[in-house]
């Protein structure tokens, strides 16, 4: 005999632990704030990725990476997925594959402080501090005192 629950949504008797219906309902819920785990294998997944990749194109049709100067190929997520961030468009931003890959997990603030301190070879890493991340507004340059 199988194992019965309530609902957790309206208590009806069922086999798992939401009705067919609040199992759909919640599927739906999950899937509009990217909470699915299907991440880029989805079609709606890699339509998002080329509208990141054609939103991050410098005048000459180029994408530009987001984190530095080069060419980007790949979206990468702003907020990882382990730290918490969303598999949604606006947690996306264009990335060079060697910036995608040295980033890993890190969260964009300890990422982009390591790439400004300088390296090993005596030269550092420029990076894009004029762009602005996903989901903040623009920065303003605050203003010299001369005048």
């Amino acid at each position: 005999m199988p194992i019965e629950f309530s609902c957790l949504d309206c208590g009806r008797i069922s086999t798992q632990k939401r009705c067919p219906t609040h199992r759909r309902k919640r599927r739906r819920q999950r899937k509009v704030e990217g909470l699915t785990g299907e991440r880029g294998s989805t079609r709606a997944g890699r339509e998002a990725r080329r509208r990141v990749l054609k939103a991050a194109e410098d005048p000459g049709g180029t994408p530009r990476c987001f984190y530095c100067p080069g060419e980007a190929t790949v979206a990468d997520h702003y907020v990882p997925l382990a730290k918490g961030g969303t598999d949604t468009e606006d947690n996306l931003v264009a990335a060079c594959t060697r910036c995608n890959s040295e980033k890993g997990d890190q969260l964009p603030e300890l990422f982009m402080a390591q790439r400004r301190r300088p390296s090993g070879g005596g030269g550092s890493i420029s990076s894009r501090e004029d762009r602005t991340p996903p989901g903040a507004s623009p920065r303003k340059k605050a203003k010299s005192g001369k005048g």
